[in-house]
């Protein structure tokens, strides 16, 4: 593996500096941690915000447009804004200095852990989805969320 490795290395040497910031980074890589990374690049260049209120405004832009591209019912063009919601979002994480990827892989585990304190709820109490409102449902999920059901260091 170090011999493909320094192989590999030399050859990128031979091939001479980058051209653009943003090459290398690997189309692999999880979206987020990509995107993170990204805006980590850009950021050590300038361009970046200098406060978190204009983190804050271009989020809230990008909601804005998010919602025009729904009312026009442009399918396509929802996709691309909600691309940009979700990498607004990432820009945010870097400049609280936390991770995107690991911050929704906790929130996954926190859903999943409070959906399954949900179904134990519906068994234990002889409710099925089919018969069960939405208002109800939403009811037990904020208990399961009150009782911090899923949570890493509750209290």
């Amino acid at each position: 593996v170090r011999k493909i490795w320094r192989e590999v290395k030399k050859q990128e040497a031979k091939d001479g500096p980058k051209k653009f910031l943003l090459e290398g980074l690997p189309l692999g890589l999880p979206a987020l941690i990509r995107a993170q990374r990204m805006t980590e690049r850009a950021a050590r260049v300038g361009f970046d915000w200098p406060r978190l209120e204009g983190v804050w405004a271009k989020v809230r832009e990008e909601i804005r447009e998010l919602k025009h591209a729904e009312i026009k019912g442009r399918l396509r063009g929802r996709e691309e804004e909600l691309g940009d919601v979700l990498f607004s979002f990432v820009n945010l994480a870097r400049h609280y200095g936390l991770s995107a990827e690991e911050a929704l892989r906790k929130a996954n585990r926190r859903f999943a852990k409070r959906f399954r304190e949900i179904e134990t709820e519906f068994r234990r109490r002889g409710l099925s989805w089919e018969e069960t409102s939405l208002k109800e449902m939403d009811r037990i999920w904020n208990w399961a969320k009150e009782k911090k059901v899923g949570e890493e260091n509750p209290g």
